[in-house]
């Protein structure tokens, strides 16, 4: 070999090492997470490091008195023109929770009624003192059964889910123009039943702060503790954020379990699409629900007292009047009526805000 024709050396290749499969598991499931996460069409301005626009943080218009009125003459337009079938549903799901945890509060009804037989304890108002007195003391000691157990408790809330659903159930079949029957209601409306449950589950997460804020609130009364004004500007700080968080929490988880009722609706992606939907309507929902919770609680006021005054009259006539618990049936079924009203209420109001969904720019 010659000098000038040397051979160059070239550099042994080396051997690429394989991936390790964990890591290529890995990453394919988050491209797979990636490709199939849900886009909102109407994205938070607070959950990225992105700059937000003044356009996104615009909040939106109050609405008008007359939104308030139109949305519960609706309400009632819509129940009343399907008196069977809303009332169906509720006599059928009452009948249920009698049967499972027994009708409670008769005795307990019949000693706060003996408290106002006289006249002079009522504040000279005769019958209708009488009358206002019962209802108000069962109210305010915690209604008909203010010691339930664990059970009841449980029984009260399932029922009071399944009342919701229905009336949801029936709601958006009707407003779809649709003709449901009471038998296809109480077959159909159960389908989402855990996904509601989870949200529920999720809503008593979220309000873990004001459960912390009662049991506080309980034990800084009893041992003095807000005596002092400047541990009670403390605590009136400390209650103001843990309110604060959990209204920022629960607020749109309300509004989910509405949305989770839909057909394939998962209960984290109904509760993402809810915070979106409200963005910028939070006190306006708050206005809603307060508004359907005084005009309905008032209808209900102003339906039991006059069945107190006739019950009370009934019982001083027939002495056997005292075994019949007419008033603790009516107590039921008026709070069952309170759930169906209210749900179909905020169930309108919910149409409403997707009616006026508007995606924002950033």
């Amino acid at each position: 070999m010659t000098k000038g024709k040397q051979r160059s050396k070239k550099p042994a290749k080396r051997k690429a090492k394989k991936p390790c499969k964990l890591k290529l598991w890995f990453l394919a499931r988050l491209e797979k997470h990636r490709a199939n996460r849900p886009i909102s069409q109407n994205p938070s301005p607070h959950r990225s490091f992105r700059r937000t626009s003044r356009h996104a943080l615009r909040a939106d218009r109050f609405d008008k008195p007359t939104e308030y009125f139109s949305t519960l003459v609706q309400t009632f337009r819509m129940i009343l023109s399907r008196k069977t079938l809303f009332f169906g549903v509720v006599i059928a799901l009452m009948i249920a929770n009698i049967l499972s945890t027994g009708l409670v509060g008769e005795d307990r009804y019949n000693t706060i009624a003996d408290l106002f037989d006289d006249e002079t304890i009522a504040g000279g108002f005769g019958a209708f003192g009488r009358a206002v007195g019962t209802v108000v003391t069962t109210v305010t000691q915690g209604g008909l059964n203010p010691t339930p157990t664990v059970e009841q408790r449980l029984m009260t809330v399932f029922s009071g889910t399944l009342t919701f659903m229905a009336t949801i159930y029936a709601a958006r079949q009707l407003l779809a123009g649709n003709k449901p029957t009471l038998r296809s209601t109480l077959y159909n409306c159960f389908q989402p039943l855990v996904p509601c449950l989870l949200v529920l589950l999720v809503i008593v997460v979220q309000i873990i702060p004001v459960i912390i804020v009662y049991i506080t609130t309980s034990a800084a009364l009893q041992t003095g503790f807000l005596l002092n004004p400047f541990h009670a500007l403390l605590f009136f700080g400390f209650t103001a954020l843990m309110l604060l968080l959990s209204y920022q929490l629960a607020l749109p988880t309300i509004i989910a379990l509405i949305g989770v009722t839909a057909p394939g609706m998962y209960p984290l992606q109904s509760i993402a699409n809810a915070s979106d939907l409200i963005r910028g309507k939070r006190f306006s929902l708050v206005l809603y629900i307060f508004i359907g919770l005084f005009v309905f609680a008032l209808l209900w006021l102003i339906t039991f007292v006059p069945i107190v005054m006739f019950d009370q009259w009934l019982a001083s006539v027939w002495n056997f009047w005292h075994a019949i618990p007419l008033a603790p049936l009516v107590w039921q079924f008026l709070t069952f009526s309170l759930i169906m009203f209210l749900s179909a209420y905020i169930y309108i109001y919910y149409r409403r805000l997707i009616d006026e969904f508007r995606p924002r720019p950033f």
